[in-house]
């Protein structure tokens, strides 16, 4: 009996250090994808690309961590899903020719998706801005 309590005992520890870390973690993610959207040396990146970011509304608050964003809502159908209404959330950012930074980008924000967010598949998009005022 009190082997079996020390194994639950224990268990709930290592649940609790799990979460912590799982929530280091996202914290880190947020903080990376923060500097690589608002934080890129222009000298360095010089390219201006803007990211596209097209979720259930619902959950667009998970995105209230970004520093500055354009957002506006749409209302959208896809197969099952008729008149589903949806966050478009879209920020610039600094690119090389490489394109290192939107890689990154997508990496983080299936990071961010798969532990915090749940969408299915998040949609997202990278595209190159010509002319900006930014």
């Amino acid at each position: 009996m009190v082997m079996s309590m020390r194994r639950a005992r224990l268990g709930r520890q290592m649940s609790r250090v799990s979460a912590k870390k799982s929530r280091l973690n996202i914290v880190k993610v947020k903080n990376d994808i923060n500097r690589i959207l608002y934080s890129s040396d222009p000298k360095r990146f010089p390219d201006k690309q803007l990211l596209t970011i097209i979720l259930d509304s619902k959950k667009a608050h998970h995105f209230n961590f970004l520093k500055g964003f354009t957002e506006w809502k749409a209302v959208g159908s896809w197969h099952e899903y008729p008149d589903e209404h949806n966050t478009v959330i879209e920020v610039e950012y600094h690119e090389d020719k490489s394109e290192s930074q939107g890689k990154r980008l997508r990496e983080l924000l299936c990071v961010l998706n798969k532990e915090v967010i749940g969408e299915e598949k998040l949609y997202m998009r990278t595209e190159d801005i010509a002319v900006s005022s930014l």
